[in-house]
């Protein structure tokens, strides 16, 4: 429970591939096989071990914060009564806490933690912040956003800011958009059932469709997550699972992410055919150059055998001559 294991998998299926790819480039390289561009390392990187990227919207106090950190089980961001959020702050994996004012609205923070590594997380000033320059940043990331969580506070999901957001969501950002209500541990259920169908009535007049719709506390699912295996009723009623199993699916299920897997196992698959032809064509060219060597040395076998014929009628006149030689000398002496 207190482990981060969104979208397991997808994240084993692309292990896969990657290792696959990293042995198609080895091998490559061991039969000089040029597969020029086709598996480059950083594009490999770059579209494979790309980040999901979370984008959490709603009003000042509507409980981004408590959303992320039970999200993932630690207290990223700060939760305090007053506005933390005064810019849009980035969480991204380095190796180094640090953090990086890249412009007056916009903070990148990064940290070394594990999960940071698949998933960034956008944490925006409150929609109806009136700090100049927000709303712009806010915007420029919803576009390329794998999930935008629109947060509500329980006590008053009606907040006009947020909402009109919302209304002005590019149609291709529709299918990415999550809508959750925070804080439900301070009503009874059947008032959550009586704010929901109110926000899909709104929703359906706003967008011209309903998201998936989470009740949430996530102060509760931080301290199970904090607790352990001994909490687990409570991190059930915090209403997690249902919104943790829903984003797994989300990252296995992404059209973009399949796509770029079926893309680089087709590259792969490619490059492996073309090792496969190189192999055979340097095998050839070595079948002929051994039927070469095979028939030279035939030919050498047969030069031998002729001069080795040869030898034997010279010698015996070479010892005819010497037998002749040796009795005109024995005479003469």
């Amino acid at each position: 429970m207190s482990q981060l294991n969104f979208g397991e998998r997808y994240f084993a299926t692309r292990e896969r591939i990657s290792q696959v790819i990293k042995g198609i480039s080895e091998l490559a390289r061991d039969t000089s096989t040029d597969l020029g561009h086709s598996l480059a390392h950083r594009a490999v990187e770059k579209d494979l071990g790309a980040p999901f990227l979370f984008v959490v919207c709603g009003e000042v106090n509507a409980g981004k914060s408590s959303l992320i950190n039970g999200l993932f089980g630690r207290e990223l961001c700060k939760v305090n009564i007053l506005p933390e959020t005064d810019r849009v702050i980035w969480y991204r994996y380095g190796a180094t806490p640090r953090d990086l004012a890249t412009r007056s609205s916009l903070e990148e923070r990064y940290r070394p933690i594990e999960f940071l590594r698949d998933f960034n997380l956008v944490d925006t000033p409150g929609t109806n912040s009136i700090v100049s320059g927000h709303q712009e940043i806010t915007e420029r990331f919803l576009p390329v956003a794998d999930l935008i969580l629109f947060v509500f506070p329980v006590t008053n999901p009606w907040g006009g800011a947020t909402w009109n957001l919302i209304s002005k969501l590019p149609k291709e950002c529709h299918a990415r958009v999550v809508f959750i209500i925070q804080q439900a541990d301070q009503r009874e259920d059947a008032d959550i059932r009586v704010i929901t169908e109110h926000m899909a009535d709104l929703s359906m007049k706003r967008l011209g469709i309903v998201p998936q719709i989470f009740a949430v506390s996530g102060k509760m699912a931080l301290e199970a997550k904090r607790a352990g295996a001994f909490a687990e009723r409570e991190f059930t009623r915090s209403g997690f699972p249902a919104l943790q199993e829903y984003i797994s699916r989300r990252v296995c299920d992404s059209p973009e992410r399949r796509a770029a897997l079926h893309t680089w196992n087709n590259n792969a698959s490619a490059a492996l055919h073309k090792i496969e032809d190189g192999i055979e064509t340097q095998t050839r060219v070595l079948n002929d150059q051994n039927h070469f060597l095979a028939s030279l040395e035939d030919e050498i076998d047969a030069m031998r055998e002729r001069l080795v014929g040869r030898l034997s009628q010279h010698l015996a006149g070479v010892a005819e001559v010497f037998q002749t030689e040796a009795v005109w000398v024995t005479r003469s002496l």
